[in-house]
């Protein structure tokens, strides 16, 4: 999976991201921390903008499935409101509003 996120194409870069929703499901707090989170803060701060767009979303969904609140609190929440604040990207922000981030 991490191959996919640091592909040089974004739309292989924006399908990782949107997998991450499905696989989050099927694995333990620790794996996702272990194996998902890196990948998720690589894709939140991708230079394309359709695949940050997609990792916000994603990192919705794998906060439902995290036990550590420390991991939320340190990683998670500040790539959020980093891109909240990105006032070059009206779609990363409309994004950030819509999935309830």
């Amino acid at each position: 999976m991490s191959k996919l996120g640091a592909d040089d194409t974004p739309m292989v870069r924006w399908g990782a991201a949107q997998a991450i929703s499905v696989l989050v499901q099927h694995m333990t707090s620790v794996q996702i921390c272990e194996h998902v989170m890196p990948l998720l803060m690589q894709l939140l701060v991708d230079k394309n903008d359709s695949v940050r767009v997609h990792a916000v979303c994603a990192s919705v969904n794998v906060v439902k499935f995290i036990k550590e609140i420390s991991m939320i609190q340190e990683h998670i929440l500040p790539a959020l409101k980093q891109a909240q604040q990105n006032r070059g990207a009206w779609r990363l922000r409309f994004a950030v509003a819509e999935c309830g981030a």
